[in-house]
């Protein structure tokens, strides 16, 4: 076994004395680039910088376009009977949002066996940020499941929105009262979309969160 192991061993460095040395140097710059990339995080996934958008500002993506036209702090809304607990505070964002696919879809409901994802889910395309921890950070206000949204013209019911035809929207959030005083971005996102993998619902169609497209500063009333 021993001396297998020892003639193992001399076929081994038989094969490596025959590799010429320039190789040997050229393996060793690689492997010291390598090194130093990762060291200096040059591997690490690029983080999606946003485009700072002022409201009034129209955002063309994949799947919508959206411009955020107002925003306003507010204790209640009484036409939609919308009323903030202690502590906390009503963001109700004014926009004007178009669906540029061929088919309709929800703002906060599944249409047609598509669910968009706006609001509503743990990763929301429109989801609102703060920099209540320090100059620079931006961490997310936590995601609600009571999102709400109507029409401005005042129609009732859930809001579809039809293929190419822009409609002017309210949706309405509840904060943090002390993130107000910190300011409010609203971070929009671009829509990946995916379809059923199983037979039963191979034509569900599902958007999720793609990249981050736009950061707008809510300069809202209070």
């Amino acid at each position: 076994m021993r001396g297998s192991l020892r003639a193992a061993w001399r076929l081994i460095g038989s094969a490596l004395a025959a590799v010429p040395t320039l190789l040997w140097i050229a393996i060793g710059l690689v492997a010291a680039l390598i090194v130093a990339v990762t060291a200096s995080g040059g591997l690490r996934a690029v983080e999606t910088v946003p485009v700072a958008t002022a409201m009034g500002d129209e955002l063309h993506l994949s799947e919508y376009t959206v411009t955020v036209l107002d925003a306003a702090f507010t204790d209640a809304v009484e036409d939609q009977f919308l009323e903030a607990d202690a502590g906390e505070t009503l963001l109700v964002v004014t926009m004007e949002l178009e669906n540029t696919t061929d088919r309709p879809i929800g703002l906060t409901t599944s249409a047609d066996r598509i669910s968009t994802g706006f609001v509503n889910t743990r990763n929301p395309l429109f989801t609102l940020t703060s920099p209540e921890h320090g100059e620079g950070e931006r961490p997310g206000i936590e995601p609600t499941t009571s999102v709400l949204a109507w029409r401005t013209d005042g129609s009732a019911g859930s809001v579809i929105l039809q293929p190419g035809v822009p409609s002017a929207l309210r949706v309405a959030w509840t904060v943090p009262a002390d993130a107000v005083a910190a300011g409010v971005s609203l971070d929009v996102y671009d829509a990946q979309v995916t379809t059923g993998q199983i037979l039963i619902s191979s034509d569900q169609v599902i958007w999720r969160r793609g990249e981050l497209a736009a950061r707008i500063e809510l300069d809202g009333d209070r």
